[in-house]
């Protein structure tokens, strides 16, 4: 009965094996997803705070130190807004450094990955995991197709019950005849 079995039991650790390196991969999508999603929206949010509330205040004080000093406030404006646009650039050109990779550090715990370069790397090797299973559930399906096919079943009810030995028997003498001929 093991030989029937088998393929059965190989198929289903294959089949289970597979089921877990998709929701694996699954998981991985979800947390590089949310890590985007998340990084977006906490960018923009900082981002929002940080020009409403500090540069307001700050720009109102400087645009009135600076054309005081140079006795013409439009002046110190534009000096001003040449500043906070510096400093935007800087932002936006280290927003993956600043928000992504916190974010996915933050989510740890979800992927066991604490980069972006992680990430990446698990996906990946989720991803060839996957292909080699499912080429080893073709495999085992194949293998299974073959242990259950009509000549293989009948042989082995033969084998069980020794009427194989009679048909081997019944064969060798046609042979053994046919050669005499």
């Amino acid at each position: 009965m093991g030989e029937f079995t088998k393929p059965v039991e190989d198929l289903g650790r294959s089949a289970k094996d597979y089921v877990d390196l998709k929701v694996e991969d699954v998981k991985l999508r979800l947390v590089k997803g949310l890590s985007f999603s998340l990084g977006k929206l906490l960018s923009m949010i900082l981002v929002l705070f940080l020009c409403s509330v500090v540069l307001f205040a700050l720009a109102i004080g400087l645009i009135l130190l600076i054309g005081q000093a140079m006795d013409n406030y439009a002046a110190g404006a534009f000096i001003v807004a040449g500043g906070f646009a510096l400093v935007g650039i800087i932002v936006y050109l280290l927003r993956k450094k600043l928000f992504v990779s916190s974010f996915i550090g933050m989510m740890e715990d979800l992927g066991k990955v604490s980069s972006l370069g992680e990430l990446e790397k698990k996906q990946e090797d989720v991803r060839d995991s996957l292909i080699r299973k499912e080429e080893e559930i073709s495999y085992r399906i194949s293998g299974l197709k073959e242990t259950y096919s009509p000549l293989n079943m009948f042989m082995s009810g033969l084998r069980r019950t020794g009427g194989d030995t009679l048909i081997l028997t019944i064969i060798q003498r046609i042979r053994d005849y046919l050669n005499r001929q």
